[in-house]
């Protein structure tokens, strides 16, 4: 007797059986019907009634949940990441909050979940505890993490370190490390000249206010810089006329072009041929004692003031002219004498080796292969407060600029009325060393077709120049770390022969750190390209020259050979050109300059903190001692607090830096610092602003 079962019996039979075993037998007709079972016998078909049949697990409803978090600790502005199950059925359901902060969910697979904690959404404090909440469609997670709000910075003494991005100079950690002392520099790098940005400064921790540091008493030094007030005979010749000048003939240079093609065409045109042509441009080999006429030429190429002037000294580098309408003229031929053998025995050289040749046009403009020095009236009387300049205009033929004398040339300022002729040499000296510098700078370019520089480091080089100058008298070398007494103090003293340089610029490196945060915007701080302005050129200078000499103690493998390029173009302009030969990025760059700045500047940090080559804060501090009435030892304001809570008044700067000195015990606590950025000068509260913070341990 068949086994077989009708299908009609099949429905009966499980009528009554849970829908588990109805839906088995369903498969089971389906089967049959679609003929896939060629006949429905033996156990294909045999009735659950009649024999034993496996259970079938009911089905699990899917429920997404979290069930652990990866990390200890949740960093502001970085991702934190979730364990869990099912996670993907829940993407776009799933909720998250961290303090209260709702976080952004990154991305989800079936068992992981990364979510981004936000950078600017929790307060400046020390790491924390704080719950964590997940909900999702049918399940939720809490847990309590640690928040980690600040950036933490962890140093020696010695050691510095600088925070560039938003998120990191918002909020730092400094490491519990004792008893410790931190210089904290806050630094706008804008690149807007008419751009403040403004910002607050607090702590977060257990401590006290100290209070703010006394302000300078001492009297306001001139930004036009220090005159023969405090040292007799001190001419000045870093005024705003003298930077002006400078950013005309960067005009000139770019009115005039390609000076070798101009002299190519101008040899072309000539009827007589290039021979000839060097008897037209050039004079005939002028001999002590001969009178020549030269244009005084200053801000027009076009035309300018015959200065008829007797050859006082005729060298192998140097040609050097008086004008015979000058008060004492014929009367200091010893003075000019004197600097004309200098000029060939040390200036030059040292240029030529060490910065750049003053005549690397020579002979493309077929010269007489001899720097001309012309002391005119001239100066005195249509650029006072000028002690020298040059022309662009000059390095032309006279097919493009009329005025030209076909030459390299300086101009400089006679002996004034008040002065002997020995403290006007003592004053012209690194003058000349300055002029003949933006000579080889003018001269060095044009022979390459490379672009002038921009003003503000063409003056800071040409007081490098001055610099380099200065060591001919055994002022020490690079990288030497020269104290006050072998430097300005034997130049104020008048130890030996040698003449005013690095008093100049460190008096007007102390008239510039006083006020540093007050600084205008665009001042060279930033080294951002504007302009020189009168009011702060002598600072200025002598503030550009403080960054050049830090990037080259600091950075340069080769004095000469960074100096070179940067005098000749190779480096680019301007702060690019800086940033290449410290192969560092602008902001990083000047960060560690303005940090630099404050650690020197602070006489109660421990240790030396000189720069390389000179210890500045030592000088200073001697040029204080020696002038109590006009100089301060520490002339950088700082603000001074120890470690705990404190809030220090808004402040705002332009292009410049702000110092805070921060001390005391961390008593196994770290210190918060917290910088809130409240906007700019030129754009409401809460726009971006360019702060960047620096911070180095001093003790």
């Amino acid at each position: 007797m068949s086994n077989r079962l009708p299908a009609a019996t099949y429905v009966a039979e499980y009528a009554a059986e849970p829908v588990r075993r109805w839906r088995v037998a369903r498969a089971a007709l389906v089967a049959c019907a679609l003929g896939v079972l060629q006949a429905c016998s033996g156990a294909d078909a045999t009735s659950p009634i009649l024999s034993t049949v496996t259970p079938v697990p009911a089905p699990v409803a899917t429920v997404a949940k979290v069930t652990r978090v990866l990390a200890d600790t949740a960093d502001a502005g970085t991702v934190l990441a979730l364990e869990g199950e099912q996670l993907s059925a829940a993407s776009g359901q799933l909720k998250a909050t961290l303090d209260g902060v709702e976080l952004t969910v990154q991305a989800v697979s079936s068992t992981r979940v990364e979510l981004v904690v936000p950078a600017g959404a929790f307060s400046c404090a020390a790491p924390r505890m704080v719950p964590l909440r997940v909900t999702l469609p049918a399940s939720s997670f809490d847990a309590t993490v640690a928040l980690r709000v600040a950036q933490r910075v962890s140093l020696a003494v010695g050691q510095s370190v600088s925070l560039l991005s938003t998120q990191a100079t918002r909020c730092v950690e400094l490491a519990a490390t004792g008893n410790a002392r931190y210089m904290v520099a806050v630094v706008n790098n804008t690149q807007a000249v008419s751009e403040a940005a403004s910002f607050e400064l607090r702590g977060v921790g257990t401590g006290a206010l100290a209070g703010v540091a006394s302000q300078v008493t001492s009297p306001t030094l001139s930004l036009q810089g220090l005159r023969a007030s405090v040292v007799s005979g001190q001419a000045t010749q870093e005024t705003g006329t003298h930077g002006a000048l400078l950013q005309q003939e960067v005009a000139h240079a770019a009115a005039g072009g390609n000076a070798v093609a101009a002299w190519q065409r101008s040899a072309m045109r000539s009827t007589v041929g290039a021979n000839a042509l060097r008897s037209a441009f050039v004079s005939a080999a002028l001999q002590v004692g001969d009178i020549t006429t030269v244009t005084a030429i200053a801000g027009s190429c076009a035309a300018g003031r015959a200065v008829r002037a007797r050859v006082v000294y005729a060298g192998t580098k140097a040609l050097v002219l008086e004008d015979v309408t000058a008060p004492r003229a014929g009367s200091m031929d010893p003075q000019y004498r004197e600097l004309g053998a200098e000029f060939d025995k040390v200036v030059y050289p040292l240029l030529a080796e060490q910065v750049g040749d003053p005549l690397a046009m020579n002979n493309t403009m077929a010269g007489d292969g001899r720097v001309t020095m012309l002391f005119t009236r001239f100066v005195n009387d249509s650029l006072p407060g000028t002690a020298g300049y040059v022309s662009a205009c000059n390095f032309y033929p006279r097919s493009t600029f009329a005025a030209s004398n076909q030459d390299e040339l300086f101009y400089a300022r006679v002996a004034g009325a008040s002065e002997t002729p020995e403290e006007w040499r003592r004053a012209m000296r690194a003058t000349v060393v300055h002029e003949a510098k933006h000579l080889a700078s003018f001269a060095e370019r044009l022979s390459r077709g490379t672009t002038f520089e921009e003003p503000w480091l063409e003056e800071a080089t040409a007081r490098v120049a001055e610099e380099l100058y200065a060591r001919s008298f055994g002022g020490g070398s690079f990288r030497e770390s020269v104290s006050f007494a072998a430097s300005v103090g034997c130049e104020l003293t008048q130890c030996d022969d040698r003449p005013l340089i690095m008093w100049k610029h460190f008096s007007g490196l102390h008239t510039w750190l006083r006020s540093v945060e007050q600084q205008p915007a665009g001042q060279i701080m930033a080294g951002n390209g504007a302009a020189l302005t009168a009011s702060a050129a002598n600072a200025g200078y002598s503030s550009g020259w403080a960054l050049v000499r830090f990037v080259l103690d600091s950075y340069a493998s080769s004095e000469r050979t960074a100096l070179r390029d940067l005098v000749a173009g190779r480096s680019g302009v301007g702060m690019a050109a800086l940033s290449k030969v410290a192969q560092q990025p602008e902001a990083s760059l000047m960060a560690s300059w303005a940090l630099s700045l404050g650690v020197q500047g602070d006489v109660d940090a421990a240790g030396a903190f000189a720069t390389a080559s000179w210890q500045w804060r030592a000088i200073i501090g001697g040029m204080a001692s020696m002038f109590p009435g006009a100089f301060s030892a520490q002339p950088l304001p700082i603000v001074r607090v120890s470690f705990g809570s404190f809030a220090l008044p808004k402040r705002a700067l332009s292009g410049t830096a702000s110092y805070t000195a921060l001390e005391g015990s961390a008593n196994g606590a770290s210190q918060i610092v917290e910088l809130r950025a409240t906007g700019n000068g030129s754009a409401s509260a809460g726009q971006p602003v360019s702060l960047t913070l620096a911070v180095s341990r001093t003790r």
